[in-house]
């Protein structure tokens, strides 16, 4: 499917491409090809329009909440295959785990902030939580 802006999306690829090209790390978006990058704002919209956390409009017009979902996308790229692994563990009645270094709390952190601060920018968040949070002796996501 693709993009259309107000429907699965409040960015078009263009503009995300421009916003990724003055952002440092982008380089994951950089290596996709385009049909892949819109299927990741197509999800990243649906991450937060979906969630009862963000209240904004279908067919928002915002600079703040189109730089929100590149953020996502650019989220989801690096760590889609971990929520959903995630994500059938807490449906598996997983809280809490420990491998290694390792140590996760399943459910318990929210959105990135790096997402959650655009759309708390203008009035578009209330909080809530994301999938899992992540950290060890040298991280913390």
């Amino acid at each position: 499917m693709a993009i259309v802006v107000g429907t699965n999306s409040w960015v078009t690829l263009a503009e995300a491409d421009t916003y990724f090209s003055t952002r440092i790390g982008s380089a994951p978006w950089d290596a996709l090809v385009d049909s892949d990058k819109e299927k990741y704002l197509i999800t990243a919209y649906n991450w937060i329009y979906y969630d009862s956390a963000f209240n904004v409009p279908a067919a928002s017009t915002e600079t703040a909440v189109k730089y929100g979902q590149c953020e996502a996308a650019l989220f989801l790229i690096s760590y889609y295959t971990d929520m959903d692994k995630h994500d059938a563990m807490i449906s598996n009645g997983i809280k809490r785990f420990k491998y290694g270094e390792r140590e996760e709390d399943l459910g318990s952190i929210t959105k990135p902030k790096t997402v959650t601060d655009f759309f708390g920018s203008v009035g578009l968040y209330s909080g809530g939580v994301a999938f899992f949070s992540v950290s060890n002796s040298e991280t913390d996501y």
